[in-house]
């Protein structure tokens, strides 16, 4: 017995900026383009912005901290900004490996590394770590999914059944993502909501701070300057603002993500001379505290946020908030901070009401890191204990029962029963119709026969099957297949599973050898935990197997001498054809079985039945939210065909 195995490519490290005698050279220099455009367009302060986002790259780090227990923090470069509460927490009780990188060699080594792995953002990274699931066997796997990624197609991809905990920071955004992703609830058990929070020792009211006219009359905006921002409904708000009162200047500390805004802005400012000493542009802010601490509002013109953190921060600061109506928004901030249209933003920001102790007061009840940090303590610690593969105790004696269906199998029968022979203490056969020998050779070895009449169903008689097996232990075999290797090793290995484990996998490859290409597939169940679904295709559903995963035996192979690329050309239409029966009645079982049409697919294909094949490939594509394991093989074999 061993632990699958799966290779990790390295990819090349961090990209280097050009430098300027590689420029002389012809090359391009980012920096320096973005440093034109900024001297000819904009003030100090968008140059800076734009020298910010565009001309440096996110770095990548490993850090470690230590000891406890074992927990791999894992995160796009970049995209950590709201990781301190986490790694704070960690890094007080437990053993941390924090790692900001695109690395997978990294990744990979910190996954086997760790017991818990705590996944930031539901992106690309996500994809990457989940798909590494021979290394998750009883561990805690927990992915934080923020805001934008309701609207990435990563979600497609990204293993769910892989994920033992899935983390909201908001409601709204939890009933969007689990509405467009349905998959997502039957595949992962605890889903939780948990805000982020806002520390509120670093963001107070600064102290004897006044609120004088000039201080409520500055507004700030912190974060980065892309569409989602909602940018130009809040500069035209402000600027209908300034008509209103000219002595209320816009403080923006941010970034460009979307580059159209630089020109956009700076054609507003040449526009509107009125504004332009109205909007003062501050780079991106890393000390937020002190730049908020003269300020009076703070702003969101946001179509879609979580919370939007910023907000939270400013009203811990004591800042009154200016919020946008966004989807969710009400179900967040309190009543009288949010504005629909300009006007409403007008007669808000020109309310004279203005109260820091309740802002804060609001975030220290609802949103402050403490509570956030229990909560996420909460989940960590909810994790089962770990339950050893192996046994402690002496060997367990138990009876292996096989179990298989047949029809007319007289060629390949002998073969199957010689290699099982030795280990099984009883032999079912359900034969759902055998016109030749079979039922005859079947005898000579002691088999069981069970004459049932075939209802094209495979998950019936497979668990008619397994239901006439007495054994501790079910193997499950076809009897075009062989059992090869140390075929002894496996009842060991079944008497000294621990409790909980109930299934076992074996590689399995075709009949051509080293050609063939080889797979794991489970095929030992404890009796009394597995049955089967699905007429044709049909799928192993084992208890326990979230929790404890299925062990590999590796010393032994199933041969499969009836694949087909065995067959010939006549014997396989006829195969297909069956299959397609087959698959129809499947869908009719469940229209929600979207997998079918992957298998359909490819029986179209060899029946070169090219556009039912398109068709099949389309509504594959089409349902991949709903599926566990989406193949991407579908989109490539929708191009070829």
């Amino acid at each position: 017995m061993s632990s699958e195995k799966k290779s990790v490519k390295k990819r090349g490290g961090v990209k280097k900026l050009t430098t300027p005698k590689q420029k002389k050279r012809g090359r391009v220099n980012p920096v320096a383009i973005a440093k034109q455009k900024a001297d000819k367009t904009l003030n100090v302060g968008v140059k800076l912005a734009v020298l910010k986002e565009i001309g440096t790259k996110p770095i990548e780090r490993i850090t470690e901290v230590g000891p406890g227990r074992k927990i791999a923090v894992i995160c796009a470069p970049g995209l950590d900004a709201h990781l301190g509460e986490v790694t704070d927490l960690f890094k007080s009780k437990y053993e941390l490996k924090l790692c900001v990188t695109n690395n997978l060699e990294h990744i990979f080594n910190a996954i086997k590394w760790a017991d818990t792995v705590w996944i930031e953002w539901a992106n690309q990274t996500a994809v990457y770590v989940t798909s590494f699931g021979h290394l998750m066997h009883q561990k805690q796997i927990i992915l934080r999914l923020h805001s934008y990624e309701a609207f990435i197609p990563e979600l497609a991809y990204i293993h769910w059944e892989n994920i033992t905990d899935l983390i909201f920071v908001a409601e709204h955004i939890k009933k969007m993502v689990l509405r467009q992703y349905p998959v997502i609830s039957k595949a992962i058990a605890h889903i939780h909501v948990i805000p982020n929070g806002i520390d509120l020792q670093r963001f107070d009211i600064p102290q004897g701070k006044k609120y004088l006219p000039r201080a409520a009359k500055s507004i700030a905006y912190l974060g980065y300057l892309n569409p989602k921002k909602g940018i130009q409904l809040m500069l035209a708000a402000f600027a209908e603002l300034v008509k209103n009162d000219p002595e209320f200047v816009l403080h923006i500390g941010g970034a460009f993500q979307e580059p159209r805004y630089v020109g956009y802005i700076a054609q507003l400012q040449q526009q509107n001379k009125e504004l332009l000493p109205r909007l003062k542009f501050h780079s991106w802010i890393d000390k937020q505290e002190k730049w908020l601490s003269d300020k009076g509002h703070i702003i969101c013109a946001s179509v879609l946020e979580s919370q939007c953190k910023s907000i939270m921060e400013g009203m811990a600061m004591g800042l009154k908030p200016l919020v946008h109506n966004f989807v969710g928004a009400r179900d967040i901030y309190p009543p009288g901070v949010i504005w629909n249209t300009v006007t409403d933003f007008c007669s808000l920001a020109l309310d004279p009401s203005y109260n820091a102790l309740s802002y804060r007061a609001f975030v220290r009840d609802n949103y402050n890191t403490v509570d956030t940090v229990k909560k996420i303590d909460a989940v960590i610690n909810a994790k089962p204990s770990v339950v050893d593969v192996i046994s402690s105790t002496t060997d367990k004696s138990i009876r292996l029962s096989a179990v298989m269906l047949m029809r007319d199998e007289e060629k390949n029968l002998p073969r199957c029963l010689d290699s099982i022979k030795g280990i099984c203490d009883e032999i079912i056969i359900v034969d759902t119709g055998s016109e030749d020998n079979s039922i005859r050779i079947a005898k000579k070895y002691g088999a069981k026969i069970y004459k049932h009449p075939w209802e094209d169903d495979f998950s019936l008689h497979r668990n008619q099957s397994i239901g006439y097996a007495t054994g501790d232990w079910v193997f499950v075999i076809d009897c075009d297949e062989e059992l090869t290797g140390d075929v002894q090793g496996i009842k060991k290995v079944l008497s000294k599973l621990n409790d909980g484990y109930n299934s076992v996998s074996v590689n399995q490859q075709g009949g051509h050898g080293a050609l063939g290409n080889q797979v794991n597939t489970t095929r030992l169940f404890r009796r009394g935990h597995i049955r089967y679904e699905r007429a044709w295709h049909n799928k192993s559903v084992v208890d326990g197997v979230e929790t404890y995963g299925t062990i590999l035996y590796n010393d032994a192979v199933l041969v499969h001498h009836g694949a087909v690329c065995d067959l010939t050309e006549a014997d396989e239409k006829r195969k297909t054809a069956r299959s397609k029966v087959l698959m129809e009645k499947a869908l009719a079982q469940d229209p929600e079985d979207y997998e079918i049409y992957f298998f359909m697919m490819h029986a179209y294909g060899i029946e070169e039945k090219w556009q039912a094949a398109v068709n099949c490939a389309e509504k594959y594509i089409a349902q991949r939210h709903c599926l566990h394991g989406f193949q991407l093989s579908g989109y490539y074999s929708n191009i070829r065909l």
